[in-house]
């Protein structure tokens, strides 16, 4: 009996040893083929053009622009470097919190992919990168669309510094063209057109970040433009005489208590402006005894070049008639842009505000 035992507690050692192997070696193949599976359904996912468009999508609602800006498909250069790339995102797509994607087929297997935001949208392009992957799926390249891309023409008044994407603008970003500040295009002889100092940035993501040391920034992301325009509140006296006298002369002219020859004197007279006063009517303004300007206020004074500048002027034009008891006021807004040509300044346009 008692060898009996051992014979039988020998195979049964045996046995559990067989099964452990059995069983390590099935779970073995178990996580072999978990592992395949996984990688199966991985490359299966990634095999989708909309793949990467999802994980961009994921780091945008997450905040991580940085990162966002990196899957694009940018190549970082002096004005589209990775920090303001994704700026550029973060301004352009604005809150996360309900992003819609809209997916179009643009044919030859490539995919179109808006990414929508608050403030706007995105363009990405997803295409076949021509390679395959282990388990023989199609791979996806995806980047930004082209036509995200634009050239940016950026006009400011001369020797303004002008900063794009945290870059200084100089000679090397000229535009060489004239760009003519608003109010200046009725001047007639090309020679004494003032001009501002233009660049173009070309291949821009979506919008820069245009700064200045001194001014206002206006950019339009349709036109992909952006002016400069720099006021001052420290209006030089003269100056100031200068505006107020025209307005005021402008004013009595217009009802006809100024002739064009006392208006003159403050015209510069080769512009599309002075030859229309030439045949203005201002005999339809009520007969009346007195006319005088109240509560002058001048603001915006701008300054395009050293011979340049506009200003904005606005009062109260008081009309007074005895005989009918009229005692009338017209609110009035002009902007006047001024030229210096020979030491004296002189009004090129007047524009109703």
């Amino acid at each position: 009996m008692i060898v009996y035992k051992a014979e039988n507690s020998k195979k049964s050692r045996s046995f559990g040893k067989t099964v452990k192997i059995f069983a390590i070696f099935m779970a073995f193949l178990s996580v072999s083929g978990l592992c395949r599976l996984w990688a199966f359904l991985s490359a299966y996912e990634k095999s989708y053009p909309s793949h990467k468009t999802g994980q961009i999508v994921q780091l945008l609602q997450n905040g991580d622009y940085l990162s966002a800006a990196d899957m694009i498909g940018i190549d970082y250069d002096r004005f589209n470097s990775r920090e303001y790339t994704a700026k550029a995102l973060q301004h352009t797509i604005g809150n996360t919190d309900s992003l819609k994607t809209n997916e179009k087929n643009l044919g030859d297997g490539r995919y179109s992919y808006k990414i929508k935001g608050e403030n706007g949208e995105i363009s990405l392009i997803a295409q076949p990168s021509g390679k395959r992957t282990f388990f023989g799926f199609n791979e996806y390249t995806t980047v930004a669309d082209p036509a995200d891309f634009n050239d940016w023409d950026i006009a400011a008044p001369q020797n303004t510094v002008v900063y794009a994407n945290g870059v200084k603008l100089s000679a090397e970003h000229s535009a060489n063209k004239k760009v003519v500040p608003p109010g200046f295009s009725v001047i007639l002889n090309e020679d004494v057109i003032p001009s501002l100092d233009s660049y173009t940035l070309p291949g821009i993501y979506l919008a820069p970040e245009i700064t200045a040391d001194t001014g206002t920034v206006q950019a339009d992301r349709t036109t992909h433009t952006a002016v400069i325009t720099v006021f001052s509140d420290e209006i030089p006296a003269a100056r100031t005489d200068l505006i107020k006298n025209t307005a005021g002369t402008y004013a009595n002219f217009v009802s006809n208590d100024a002739t064009f020859i006392q208006l003159s004197q403050y015209l510069y007279p080769n512009t599309e402006f002075y030859k229309s006063l030439k045949n203005f009517s201002n005999f339809w303004y009520v007969e009346h005894d007195s006319a005088a300007a109240e509560n002058i206020n001048i603001f915006n004074y701008c300054e395009y070049s050293d011979s340049a500048f506009s200003a904005e002027i606005t009062f109260d034009y008081r009309i007074k008639q005895a005989l009918w008891n009229i005692n009338k006021v017209y609110p009035s807004h002009y902007r006047i842009s001024f030229i210096e040509v020979g030491g004296a300044a002189k009004a090129v346009n007047i524009q109703p505000v």
